[in-house]
This record gives C-alpha cells, structure tokens and sequence, in this order.
C-alpha cells in the first residue's frame, strides 16, 4: 500500500457573466469573502490579501487557511469569476463554501470540478468530478440560438 502523504479536496469552479454589481467593486467581493470566512473558518486569525493586476483588468483575492488555501480571480472586462479552494486537513468543505461564493457572485453559468487530493492508490480518486449550473433565463437564450441556427440551415 502506499504512503498517504496527505488528503484533501480540492475546488475549482468557474462562473461566466456574475453579476455586474459585484464583479466591478472589489470591496463588496471583499465583504462577501468576510461573511464566507466567518461561519467556515472558525480558527485562528483573519488574513485577508487582494491585490489588483491593473494591465489585465483583472482583480485575484487570496486567504490563506490552516491546511489550504481559497483563491478568487475576477475578471471584470468578461464578468468571470474563478475559485479556487483547497483543503487539506477537513476543516470545512470546499463545496459547501463554493455553492455559498457562487450564490453571491450570481453567475448565469458555472462549472465547479472537484478533486480528491493524496490517496495516490486509488484511480476513481484522481479524476474530478464536475457539476454545471445554468440558469432557467441562460438556458432558454441558448435554445432560441440554436433553434435560430437550425432554421438558417434548411
């Protein structure tokens, strides 16, 4: 058998067109990351880094965590937001966390891939699992596109 050097689950979730109220003010992404950190991070300090590449346009959020780590990118120019959390010590659950941020951020479409992380003896372990969200409204745009394009063949 080999040697389990750690598990852990990790996040990654991707969501398009998010709300242009919260995407375009990084305090209120910071406030959101805040109310998150505390129901689910009961222990130790608050550390809270973000910084702003300004030349992409682009804002990344970091908060380290005993044992992971819980990065937001967001992308103002195309309303993406992309998380990613990693635990590895089962303090809290990352997908729980995760469906929490995506409520917020209020994408039209998103996709979260979850990954079991160090027991390298099992292969169903090693590949992700995927979940995809799309709104009612998103859903319904995407139909009428493709029963536009279907008609334009004929």
């Amino acid at each position: 058998m080999n040697p389990v050097i750690g598990e852990g689950t990790q996040i990654a979730l991707d969501m398009y067109r998010c709300l242009e109220t919260v995407i375009q003010d990084p305090i209120q992404i910071e406030t959101i990351l805040k109310r998150m950190y505390g129901p689910v991070f009961r222990q130790g300090p608050f550390i809270f880094i973000w910084m702003k590449i300004r030349t992409k346009g682009s804002l990344i959020f970091t908060v380290p965590v005993k044992g992971g780590h819980v990065i937001l990118r967001v992308c103002e120019e195309f309303g993406y937001a992309g998380l990613d959390i990693m635990n590895m010590n089962g303090d809290f659950i990352p997908e729980e966390l995760g469906i929490a941020i995506r409520k917020e951020m209020g994408p039209d479409q998103s996709k979260m891939t979850v990954i079991k992380r160090g027991d390298f003896g099992n292969i169903e372990d090693m590949k992700p699992r995927r979940q995809k969200m799309v709104k009612p409204m998103r859903r319904a745009k995407n139909a009428g596109v493709k029963l536009k394009n279907f008609m334009l063949k004929k």
